[in-house]
């Protein structure tokens, strides 16, 4: 199960990823999130991860991702 349509590549991910991520940003109620899929199972392909654990995005862009909004405190 995929909600809305799926990506295609890299590029798409991260761009809904950081659109996504920007919009908690923005919102002062939001201090911090927990992404919960962190690789595909069988009926769900939104992870970070495929279902083998190959990465289907690269980490460092996450993490840079993270860092320019302010999400990047991980303690």
């Amino acid at each position: 199960m995929v909600y809305g349509p799926p990506v295609t590549d890299e590029y798409e991910f991260l761009t809904r990823y950081r659109a996504c991520v920007k919009a908690m940003a923005e919102c002062d109620e939001i201090v911090g999130f927990c992404y919960t899929q962190l690789y595909d199972i069988e009926g769900e392909l939104n992870g970070y991860m495929t279902y083998d654990r190959r990465w289907k995005v690269n980490p460092d862009e996450i993490a840079r991702i993270h860092s320019k909004i302010g999400f990047d405190d991980v303690t």
